[in-house]
């Protein structure tokens, strides 16, 4: 199967990670204040963007199949500091193995890199392992296992951290219509350089999602997701060890207007409370998709 996807919308804030500050005072230089570069602080633009992707399937033997993927996107944000844009790119390929009737066991390989201006921002190679468990007609275990080694641009390269990620959740299908689910995971990002332990970190979080389908054409979907950031030392140049609490909410509907197109409406928010002002900032971003696939 092939997608293919174009996106517009109105975003708050062109940058994840940007504070709404646009001076900070810096305790390792007496609290005195520095101004930050327009990349790093707050902003609005709309934004253009799309998306395409490629899956693949095959049976290996009565019980197993391989798999493949391929995804590219990229977003650009006309009105932002600096022209802002987004690019990534990701690769996948595995094997799933039906034990039973209740039991499928799947490992895959993936790789990921992306861009932003001036740099080669990050490319990751990981490998990810997944149970699921049909408990029953209508709910199913699922529990995942994922590695990957993170690294960045050479210029912010003492950032690059190995993270390893364990979650395990449970959905249920109530009916025709309503599915509900929960999800617990936690972890650890490992920092590559040991003069920087103010770049790993352990996690710990949850997510819920819900859809229900009105009918065949309209569906709508939710999610909520809490995710709780403590690193390994204090900041050089705040003198205090990060601590982040980061909250994401998401609504939206998928209308499929046609057999192969589908209209979705989507709005996020994601909030980031942190002692490191740099760190906080809030971003929504509303979006209107079209897709279009290819079977």
């Amino acid at each position: 199967m092939i997608l293919a996807e174009i996106s517009a919308a109105v975003i708050e804030q062109a940058t994840e990670s940007a504070t709404e500050d646009s001076a900070v005072g810096i305790p390792a230089f007496g609290n005195l204040l520095f101004t930050l570069d327009d990349l790093f602080v707050e902003d609005g633009s709309a934004l253009v963007g799309g998306r395409s992707g490629g899956r693949y399937r095959a049976p290996l033997g009565t019980r197993s199949l391989i798999f493949a993927n391929v995804d590219a996107e990229g977003t650009h944000y006309p009105g932002a500091n600096a022209g802002f844009y987004h690019a990534a790119i990701g690769v996948g390929a595995g094997v799933a193995h039906r034990l039973n009737e209740r039991h499928v066991v799947s490992a895959n390989f993936n790789g990921y890199g992306s861009w932003v201006p001036e740099l080669d921002y990050l490319r990751s190679l990981g490998v990810t392992a997944n149970w699921d468990y049909q408990i029953s007609e209508r709910g199913q275990i699922t529990s995942v296992f994922n590695f990957a080694d993170l690294s960045f641009d050479e210029v912010i390269e003492y950032r690059d951290v190995r993270q390893y990620l364990f979650g395990s959740g449970y959905t249920h299908t109530f009916n025709d219509r309503l599915r509900i689910g929960g999800h617990v995971f936690g972890g650890m990002e490992d920092e590559q350089d040991d003069r920087r332990p103010d770049v790993g970190r352990d996690i710990v979080g949850v997510r819920a999602l819900m859809t229900y389908g009105f009918s065949k054409k309209l569906t709508a979907y939710s999610s909520f997701a809490a995710q709780f950031s403590k690193y390994n030392g204090p900041d050089g140049l705040f003198l205090r060890t990060r601590d982040d609490d980061q909250f994401r909410v998401t609504g939206g509907l998928e209308y499929r207007f046609a057999p192969l197109w589908t209209l979705r409406p989507e709005i996020n928010y994601v909030r980031n409370d942190s002692n490191i002002p740099t760190s906080k900032f809030e971003r929504v971003v509303a979006t209107i998709s079209v897709r279009r696939n290819f079977e």
